[in-house]
Formats: C-alpha cells, structure tokens, sequence
C-alpha cells in the first residue's frame, strides 16, 4: 500500500492509505482516540497485516458526528425524504454524470429515459433512512453520497444511518436498471420488476451475470476485441474503399434518397440535410444542381458558399418536381418510393487518425460498393449458421411515432441498407458461434455472462448504423436513430464501417461495454430479477420496505416500439443461448403502460387507460409496502393532463402524496431537451399509505390556502441564484400537487371538483406568479 492521504469524513479525521482495490472493498479500523486507518483488505492474501489492539468492526453512528435514530421502526416511522432531499446536490451531479460517458453501468445496453446514479442515490439513501434522524446533521453526508454517486467514504455513513435491520427495495418498473443497483449496491435486498422483455435481459444482465467473477471484465474486454478483429476481417470485402492509401482510411459514408417524377421520370433528390461540415473555419456541402436537359442533378462538394436552393425537390411537406412541377403528396410519394426509391451516395467521409487536425476529409464516391452478389451471398450463408431469418416484424403505422413505417420501410430490416444488413447479420453470427468456444473455455455460466454483455454491440450497430442514423454536421459526427420518443423518417443517413476508427465505432463501444461493467460493485445479496406486470405483482402483502421506482411518462415515451428494433436481432443472435427470454418475436406491446391515443380509439380513452392503469400499480404498491413503508416515484411532465393522472393515481390507490421534490438531472444540449421541456425537470414523488379518506372542503378555501403557500415558495425560489423561469415554474406546481393531495376533496356549488381541473386551475395559479411559464395543454 502506497500514498498515505489525509481526510475528514463525518467530522471524523482518518488516514486512508491507498489499497489496489476499489473502493466497495474498504474496510474500517477504528482506533479508540477516533483517528483511524481505512484500509484495502480484498482477501486474505491482500497483504494487509493485523494491527495489534485495533477493533475491526465498523464504527458507531456516535463516531461518525451524527446521532442514532431513536425513532420507531413501525407504522409510523417517518423516512427521510418525508422531511429532506437534496435537490441542488443531486441537480448538480446529475448534469455532471450526463458528461462521464463510460463511468457507469448506463454505458453497455440501449434503454431510455434512465435517471442519472447521482440521482437514484439520493431517491435509495434518503427512502431507507427512517426515523428522527437530524436533518441538518445528516444534509453534508447525503449531499456528498449523492455528488460521488455513493461510490466514496460518505457511503460508510449512510450505512450507518440504516442500521435499523435488513431492508427490501422493489423497483416495478426497472427498465435498465438504475434503481436496483444502486439499492444492491448499498446492502438493500433488490427486487427488479419489468414487463418488457429487453429490459428483463438487461436487468438479468446487470444485476445477475454481472456478478459471475471478478475477472468478468478482463474476458468481455479479451474475447470481445477477437470478436471484433474477427468481424474486421470478415466484413473487408463489404469495404472495398476501407483503405484508401495516403488518403487515409473511409470510415463513413453519407447518403440521401432518391425517387423518380412518376409523370415526367426526372430524378428527385429528396435530402434534406446537405451539410457534412458546419464548424467555425470549416464549412463543406454537397451542392446539387438541376439539369433540365437530362432531368438529373450534378452533383459536387463545395467548401464555400451555402447549398443550392434547388439542390432539393422538397416544398415544405410535399415534394415538387423540379422538371414539370408536379407534386407529390404524401401517399403518392410513398407509391413513387415503392416504385423507384433508393440512395445515392453523397460522400465519404475519410480519416487520417485522430491525432491529426482536421483529420476527416470528404469525397465523392468511386469504388465504394461491394458487388451485391458479395452481399447476397454473405446474408445467406450467416442466416443459414444462425438457421434464422430476418426478422420478419414490422412497425406500427403510428403517425408521429413510426414515421418510417408510412414511407414504405415497414419491416425491421428494412430500416437498413443491404450492406448495413449483412454487416448486423454477421455480427450476430459471429457471437452465436462464440458461445461453444467461450463455454469451453470458461464454463456455461461466463459464457452466458460474455454473451450477455458482448451482445450490446448489437444495441450500437442497430442504434447507430441504420438508415435513420443522421450525419452532424457541427460536431462531424453520427447522430443516433433510436433516441426517442418514437423513431422519425430521415432522408439524409450516415453509415459507418463500425470496425474502423469511425464515428460510433463497435472499439470505442466495447471499450464503455468494459469500463461500464468494472462499475457494477459486487452485491451482499443477490437482487431477484422478475417479468412480471407492476399491476398484478407476484408478492405477498407488506413485504417492501420501500418501493423506489421510475415509470412511463404518460405520452413521452414508445417503449415497445423502440425495444423492439434491438430485441429482433438479439433473438437472431441469442435466441438459442437465452431461450427463456427470447421465446417471443416481439416484446408484448399489449402489456405497455403508456398514455397510447394510438392503441386506443381516442386521447381521452388512451389517457384514462393510462390513469386506471396507474392507479392499479399504486394499488398494488399500497398492498405489497409495509405499514412504515414509503414509495418514491420520479415523474416528470410538462402537461396537465400527465399530472392530473399521477394525482387520480394516488388519491384512488389511497395513497398520500406527502413531498414533491424537484431535480433538474438532464443536460440542456441534449438533442430533445433543445426542443421540449417535457423531462427536463423531473420531481420525486412520495407517497405513503394513508390512513384516512379525505374530507369534503370547499374550493374556495383550498385555493386561498394554495395561493398563500404557492407566493411564499416563489419568494423563496426567487433568492435562489441560478433558477431559470421554468425550473421556478415547475419547482412551484410540484409544491402545489402535494399540496392538493393532501388538501381534502374540494367541492364547488356541491359538485366535486376533479383532478384535472384542479391541476389546470394550479397550472394558471402558478403562471400568474411566475411570470414567462406556461405548462403545457394536450
């Protein structure tokens, strides 16, 4: 052990000498002056030597500066976050986690919509401490456990903080993860629950493979780059234009769609985004010009000027020929797709090596495609090894939500090009047949584990290699297709050779795959893993100490949609190594729990499929908690509608909603955030069983008593630095659903006063304080 350093935790002074081990595996030495040594002891040949006279269990809450809850432990025990949660310090390290690609577990699969750890470590921490904790003590410790993600010495403290026994920790709607591990991470005994069967594999994955051996990232990171040197090799001949000689090498390839003029046959360029760079000192466009004589484009790049503006034959949402001016309407532009659509080339994308200035440069296409037949040949021979089929799925023909479905791309392999395709394909192979050798070589239960998280590079080729992926022009990178909410029609795609030093290359993934899964700590207990539906839990009553969840958002996200593009290649890939997942073509989009209008006949059948739906799992949540027990629920919304469903929910499910804790965890730059306020600022919603129905209250008093409480907050929130006009908006009609929830059933003229009305009178409470917000209406 090397590099003695000083540190003060917890008022408590220590010396920590640095062990090679990771921080989960530190162990207390307490001295009876209290200045103690942490010390690295990983096993017994861990080269740490016995101390005579010092006492190795851990220290007291007394020895940590903080006092020990004295509180029951029964029905009415209060939990921390009833009274405190550290808003600005999970704020603060979420927006910062958002940055660290690679450092946590988040980096290996594709899912949606998951919290930042820094955020579930605050939501886990502050719902299984009970008691008459001192908040003011306590606020220092759960701020840092929060702002190190629960991955430093502050961890110790909060242990000692939940001393009170052995508690279980239910997430109903796990998708990828975060929740469970972060509350088997801090000793909890976690329960994942998911209908969906993506993200049943993932949370198998995380919470159980992960834990088969600690040399389980050495043989991801060792049989993972021989996978790849493998589909290297094998896909050269996809490549002809691979090496360019002195040019450097292609790495990827810009292309956009095509169609001929049903009337006249004249060519109509459909791109839309003719810009390959956009940076300040660098600018390059592909400049298409018109030629009446042969009704095609010429066709150049340009690193001056802006782009033609007939480069295109869009007219706002129709196209026109720019020949014999007819338009094309939607429906006749996707007869004319099924007839004569394709794509052209527009350029590749060439590199010098990253250490180089300006390294990528662009060219015209020669010699960049295989002959098809290489194709063709390499597609059937890999589907015959897999002896699998293309997914034969399609998408729904959801307006706005399945966009590419409308224009003909109806199938899941019909999102990709036939090079794109047989470069998946073989991937797919390539793993499948790795499974006997791995299982050879280090025993079923790693070669599953390998399979399992090696298979995430199917999520990147599918996310980031179809033709919905985008070319970025201000940053020169791709952009990926599956980002949600649904998937969006694109007429410009990028295609990467994703062996190559490209954008989005399967290298750099399969190295976040390694640094991801060297983040998952060894747990004390094994979470239990479940595919189950949140509305008819398999659990018997009182049996949760807490139930920490995060669910859909009434209308933000298409879940089964977007799960469903990974998990028909997953199956191609795995369906013979995970069987008891992979039974089904699909995942079950009938059992998704989202405000569908879609699905349903109208919006307002879809949104009150959405609120029964809720209220049945807060009713089952109500059932399986403890007398004392405590649900947190993260929601974030920017309708009415949305929160007028969660507040039915809770007040059906006799559930009070006790706190409302705003976070703002998401980074502004991200792509949606720069056009919707939907989830940027999200709440913690607790919830407790309530004991008494409401009683009858006039309307008119509980809206004094709102807008008395709502001014009070505003003028709080207004000395805060740094509160923009929306987080103070949100921040308010937060306060003012929890409010609500506990303000009785308010009656107007002798008619109950329902909760979409009352939220919507909030909402415009709140708007006339803060002056520039505005909650949205659907």
């Amino acid at each position: 052990m090397t590099e003695e350093e000083q540190v003060t935790c917890l008022g408590t002074h220590f010396v920590v000498l640095e062990p090679q081990c990771g921080p989960e595996r530190l162990q207390w030495v307490r001295f009876p002056d209290r200045e103690g040594v942490l010390v690295g002891m990983e096993d017994e040949s861990s080269g740490v030597e016995e101390v005579s006279g010092v006492d190795l269990s851990e220290p007291s809450l007394a020895e940590l500066g903080l006092q020990e809850s004295t509180g029951p432990k029964d029905a009415t025990a209060v939990r921390l976050i009833e009274r405190f949660f550290p808003s600005d310090a999970v704020s603060e390290a979420s927006r910062k986690e958002r940055y660290q690609r690679g450092k946590t577990p988040h980096t290996i699969f594709t899912w949606w919509a998951r919290r930042p750890f820094a955020a579930v470590c605050g939501v886990v921490a502050t719902s299984l401490i009970q008691g008459d904790v001192n908040v003011s003590q306590a606020r220092a410790l759960i701020e840092d456990y929060c702002r190190e993600a629960g991955r430093g010495l502050s961890k110790f403290g909060v242990e000692q903080l939940m001393r009170q026994g052995e508690q279980r920790v239910l997430d109903m709607f796990s998708g990828g993860a975060t929740i469970p591990l972060e509350a088997a991470y801090i000793g909890t005994r976690a329960y994942s629950v998911d209908n969906n069967e993506l993200a049943h594999f993932i949370q198998l994955a995380l919470l159980n493979y992960s834990q088969v051996g600690a040399d389980l990232p050495e043989l991801v990171e060792q049989e993972g780059r021989a996978l790849l040197e493998a589909l290297h090799e094998e896909t050269a001949t996809f490549f002809p234009a691979r090496d360019a000689g002195e040019a450097g090498r292609t790495i990827a390839y810009v292309w956009s769609r095509q169609v001929d003029c049903p009337e006249c046959g004249g060519e109509l360029a459909l791109s839309k985004r003719p810009w390959l760079v956009k940076r300040k000192g660098r600018l390059t466009h592909v400049a298409r010009r018109v030629d009446p004589v042969s009704k095609r484009y010429f066709v150049a790049l340009r690193d001056h000027g802006d782009p033609p503006e007939d480069g295109s034959a869009w007219a706002g949402r129709r196209v026109m020929c720019p020949f014999c001016e007819t338009t094309l309407e939607r429906e006749a532009l996707v007869e004319a797709l099924a007839e004569s659509g394709r794509e052209e080339l527009s350029a590749m994308v060439r590199s010098t090596g990253r250490s180089a200035r300006g390294h990528k440069s662009y060219v015209r296409a020669e010699g960049a495609l295989p002959e098809e037949a290489v194709l063709d040949e390499a597609l059937e021979s890999d589907l015959a090894a897999l002896a699998g089929a293309l997914p034969g799925a399609t998408l729904p023909q959801w307006s706005g939500v399945t966009n590419p479905s409308l224009y003909g791309l109806a199938r899941h392999a019909d999102l990709f090009s036939k090079r794109q395709l047989a470069t998946l394909v073989r991937l797919c192979r390539l793993l499948s047949e790795s499974f006997g050798r791995w299982e050879s070589s280090h025993g079923t239960e790693k070669a599953r584990a390998l399979a399992a998280f090696l298979s995430a590079l199917i999520d990147q080729l599918v996310d980031w290699n179809s033709e919905l992926a985008t070319w970025i022009a201000q940053n020169e990178q791709v952009g990926r297709a599956l980002s949600g909410p649904g998937i969006p029609m694109v007429w410009d795609f990028a295609e990467i050779d994703p062996t190559e030093e490209s954008p989005a290359n399967l290298w750099d993934k399969l190295d976040r795959i390694v640094r991801g899964l060297k983040s998952v700590p060894d747990f004390k207990h094994a979470p239990v893993v479940l595919k189950s539906d949140a509305r008819e839990l398999p659990f018997e009553d009182g049996f949760f100490d807490v139930v920490a969840t995060d669910p859909p958002y009434f209308d933000n996200l298409y879940y089964n949609v977007l799960a469903d593009c990974i998990f028909v290649w997953k199956r191609l890939a795995l369906g013979r190594i995970f069987p008891e997942v992979f039974e089904e073509v699909t995942t079950d989009q009938s059992r998704e729990l989202t405000m569908n209008r879609h699905e349903h006949d109208s919006a307002q059948l879809a949104q009150r499929y959405y609120t029964r739906g809720m209220t049945r799992v807060l009713q089952e949540v109500r059932r399986v908690l403890k007398p004392g027990g405590v649900l947190s629920m993260i929601f974030a919304h920017s309708a009415v509608a949305a929160w007028a469903a969660i507040a039915q929910a809770f007040d059906e499910a006799d559930l009070e909603l006790v706190a409302a804790w705003p976070m703002t965890v998401e980074r502004s730059e991200r792509p949606r955030a720069m056009h919707s306020r939907a989830v940027n600022t999200s709440f913690v919603l607790v919830g407790k069983r309530r004991h008494a129905r409401p009683t009858e209250v006039a309307w008119s008093e509980v809206e004094s008593a709102l807008v008395a409480r709502l001014l009070n907050d505003y003028q709080a929130l207004a000395a805060e630095e740094g509160m923009s006009v929306d987080q103070s908006g949100r921040t308010l009609f937060g306060a003012a659903v929890a409010n609500l929830s506990r303000a009785g059933r308010p009656v107007e003229e002798g008619e109950s006063v329902g909760w979409e009305e009352r939220l919507e009178r909030a909402a415009l409470i709140v708007e006339g304080i803060v002056e520039g917000f505005e909650m949205s209406r659907r």
